[in-house]
């Protein structure tokens, strides 16, 4: 019977989002975001909301996560709303998400429920939205009743964030309202009002479609991949979470192999600490020991690939991502330009190809329009696999 370890639940969280054992490597991003939270906080205002962007699975998610818990540690009166992009297609859905959340944070304080509007309880339980019609639905809400909706609970001496992940997939028109609410709430009323968004390149796209010129005025944070001492120091203090030690030598070559990834490198660290727990490991963990420590991370890498490359074809861009593919492979950061001649098609078409493969993470704007690899070894696969009829 194989050796199966039961109740002992592994200290690396890959996937979902999940907060994790180290938290490492975004100084830089967090020194970027924090004025603005320390003038939200200290100051009841906020100059500008804030954007965070990056591929798939660089760990977008865990830094909203981060920035909760400084505003929580540092200002206890915040208020801090969570949604998500991908529930909501029009901006009544997003308001009733918002009145759902602050409905379930209010049950948690109970003198403070009957102060609530657009939230009811009653022997059903909490009912978020009570002020809108059923008729109501669908229909755009215009710029001053969005800030109306928030203006009603807002308060001078309470900083509230409204944290939306996954905010690629939201409604570009539900988009421009927020943003325009949002910088009426701070400018016309001088409310401590916050939005934090959080997407993969997409976000980008959306943001210059969506119709509001306050939507590319926000604080813009790049958030890529890890540095080798990052990733080193991610991998090492986590696995002495399991009194595993593990040597310089297989370090370095779990950068070489991870690339930084944050969700590969949480992938290959439980590969490697369910193995050496399973075969009960008393010495430090070796590049010598990854052919075995490694399969599960090598085999989950592998089906998350198929996955990108079957979303590409699914897509009908297998042509134009392995002309891209073609030029980000060598690993240098190229302008858009470049991408787009190479594809040789329709500008429009071009274009629109464009903006998917930086949605799948083929590609990435790392900063100053410099596009870059996205999800590590994408790039390759897609050239290994592309069949040659279709390049030609």
């Amino acid at each position: 019977m194989a050796n199966i370890i039961i109740g002992s639940k592994s200290p690396f969280s890959p996937g979902f989002g999940a907060y994790p054992t180290v938290f490492a490597g975004r100084d830089r991003e967090i020194e970027d975001i924090a004025p603005i939270l320390d003038q939200l906080g200290s100051d009841h205002q906020a100059d500008s909301d804030i954007v965070l962007t990056g591929p798939r699975g660089v760990g977008k998610t865990v830094l909203l996560q981060e920035l909760r818990n400084l505003m929580e540690r540092s200002y206890q009166k915040t208020v801090i709303v969570d949604v998500s992009g991908r529930s909501g297609t029009d901006s009544l859905s997003l308001l009733e998400m918002v009145d759902m959340q602050r409905a379930g944070k209010a049950v948690e304080h109970k003198d403070e429920t009957k102060s609530l509007k657009g939230v009811s309880i009653g022997a059903e339980g909490i009912k978020a939205g009570v002020d809108f019609n059923v008729k109501d639905k669908g229909r755009r809400v215009r710029v001053e009743e969005f800030a109306n909706h928030f203006r009603r609970f807002l308060k001078q001496d309470q900083p509230f964030v409204l944290s939306i992940d996954e905010a690629h997939k939201m409604d570009t028109k539900t988009m421009g309202v927020l943003f325009d609410a949002s910088q009426m709430l701070k400018v016309n009323w001088k409310l401590p009002f916050l939005v934090v968004m959080a997407g993969t390149p997409g976000l980008d796209h959306k943001r210059l479609d969506c119709g509001s010129t306050f939507a590319t005025r926000c604080e813009n944070v790049r958030v890529g991949r890890l540095d080798k001492d990052a990733t080193d120091q991610v991998l090492r203090d986590t696995l002495a979470t399991s009194r595993l030690e593990i040597t310089d030598g297989a370090l370095e070559s779990l950068f070489e192999e991870t690339q930084g990834h944050t969700h590969f490198v949480q992938l290959a660290g439980r590969s490697i600490d369910l193995w050496a727990r399973k075969k009960g490991l008393m010495r430090p963990v070796d590049s010598s020991d990854f052919p075995q420590a490694l399969e599960r991370y090598r085999r989950n890498k592998a089906e998350e690939y198929d996955l990108r490359f079957e979303e590409i074809k699914k897509q009908d861009l297998e042509a134009p991502a392995a002309a891209v593919a073609q030029l980000v492979k060598d690993g240098k950061a190229r302008r858009d330009w470049e991408f787009l001649d190479a594809m040789k098609l329709p500008k429009a078409e071009a274009k629109g190809a464009f903006n998917q493969l930086c949605d799948i993470g083929l590609i990435w704007n790392e900063g100053g329009g410099n596009y870059a690899a996205g999800i590590p070894s994408l790039a390759s696969l897609v050239v290994k696999r592309t069949p040659v009829s279709i390049t030609r």
